[in-house]
């Protein structure tokens, strides 16, 4: 429930706030925005909003549509919504419609900036209702589910808040096809404006049987970059049965310039793991491994726009590739990356340039054994980069966990200044990194 629309201090702006805002903010996609959570996905165009439950195997429930047809008795004319941060609203008479994404579902409310005109009667707002079936009502709501699943949802209580943060219950109603909200007339001339009215739209399997999902791993191994203008977080995002790569640029302020995210396309249909990113000062270069393991980047203008939607493929020749890093030399880019199996394990790199080309047509062997290597990382020192990285040369019969560090220069030629490696330190047998 939205707090009373008055002042307010803002949450404090962290790296996990920014990521959970991301994931349920509407971003648009086609003509249309979508929205949703591991239990629902959300629609939203001019006509109205389509909310369709997570379905179970094959089955597909039939999706419920919401539409705001009358507020105070002015029609509504079908206006296409529009972003406002990660809401969408909508103007709808003398109220804004807004539609808010949240783990419980869809807060659909209504602003109002000043007293409606009602000539004395209540504030009615009437929602059309189609796709699902009336099911019923009871303390919590009214219920719509669809007949072959059971899957539905509840279209939960109203509060009326004003400005004063005065709070009043509203219970919605059902009849012939529409939703119908009521405000008494003696609430809405003792209310203190702006004011707002907020039910939500939830998942529930059953009447009163919310569908609730945990939360965890759903937005992990977050990286940034920063260049000249703002920053860029990226993060593996476990939005549906798969992981992808999202992000979203920050201001000075830390306050984030994308908050309904930014998406690779390229990074959408694998199972995304571990990513990094860097930036070359005006532009960003965002590197992943994908299942199978292959190295894959793209490009994110200081703008906010996804430069190469199909992604550049960095390492494909080899097998098994995984851990990407990535720095800027001032002209360049060098991502590394660990690569094991028949092909040969070790180090490997590859330059690629600010237009996103790659420049080296094999990759650069950084360094190379029988033994284990794993997790570099690489910066840049002004003349070379050098990488460091997990090694097992020297315990080849423990775990690669008890591997030593180490390192070498690379220079921006990309040619490997020390190929014997040099031993950065030594990790001992109780102390697993």
């Amino acid at each position: 429930m939205p707090a009373a629309p008055t002042q307010e201090a803002s949450p404090e702006l962290t790296l996990s706030v920014v990521m959970h805002n991301a994931h349920f903010a509407f971003r648009p996609v086609g003509k249309a925005f979508r929205g949703g959570h591991d239990t629902y996905d959300a629609a939203v165009d001019s006509s109205g909003l389509q909310i369709a439950p997570a379905g179970h195997g094959d089955s597909e429930p039939a999706p419920l549509h919401l539409l705001t047809t009358s507020v105070a008795g002015m029609r509504s004319d079908g206006s296409a919504p529009a972003l406002r941060g990660g809401q969408l609203v909508t103007q709808r008479g003398p109220a804004l419609e807004v539609l808010e994404n949240t783990k419980d579902g869809v807060e659909q409310s209504w602003e109002f900036a000043s007293r409606p005109e009602l000539g004395g009667e209540d504030l009615v707002i009437h929602v059309g209702v189609s796709g699902q079936e009336f099911t019923g009502a009871s303390e919590r709501g009214l219920h719509f589910a669809d007949s072959g699943t059971g899957l539905g949802f509840r279209y939960g209580l109203a509060t009326w808040v004003d400005a004063e943060g005065k709070r009043t219950r509203v219970v919605p109603t059902f009849s012939h096809g529409e939703i119908i909200i009521r405000v008494p007339a003696n609430v809405v001339a003792n209310s203190d404006f702006p004011a707002v009215l907020d039910p939500t739209v939830g998942p529930e399997f059953g009447m009163d049987n919310p569908v609730y999902v945990a939360e965890p791993r759903e937005q992990f191994l977050s990286v940034i970059a920063c260049a000249t203008s703002n920053c860029l977080v990226a993060w593996v995002d476990r939005r549906t049965n798969t992981s992808r790569i999202s992000a979203t640029r920050l201001d000075a302020s830390g306050a984030p310039l994308d908050p309904w995210g930014i998406d690779i396309p390229a990074a959408l249909d694998y199972s995304q793991t571990r990513l990094n990113v860097a930036s070359d000062g005006t532009n960003y270069m965002v590197v992943w491994e994908t299942d199978p393991a292959k190295i894959m980047g793209a490009r994110i203008s200081g703008g906010g726009k996804v430069m190469d939607p199909t992604g550049i493929p960095i390492e494909t020749q080899r097998y098994y590739n995984q851990s990407p890093d990535i720095a800027f030399d001032g002209t360049n880019y060098l991502v590394v990356y660990d690569s094991q199996g028949s092909t040969g394990t070790g180090i490997f790199g590859r330059r690629v340039s600010p237009s996103g080309i790659v420049l080296d047509s094999t990759s650069i062997t950084i360094s190379s054994s029988s033994a284990h290597y794993r997790f570099p990382t690489v910066a840049f020192n002004g003349t070379d980069y050098f990488v460091a990285w997990q090694d097992s040369r020297n315990k080849p019969n423990l775990p690669i966990t008890y591997g030593d560090i180490y390192g070498s220069r690379v220079t921006t030629a990309g040619i490997v200044r020390d190929p014997a490696s040099i031993h950065v330190a030594t990790i001992t047998a109780d102390e697993p990194l």
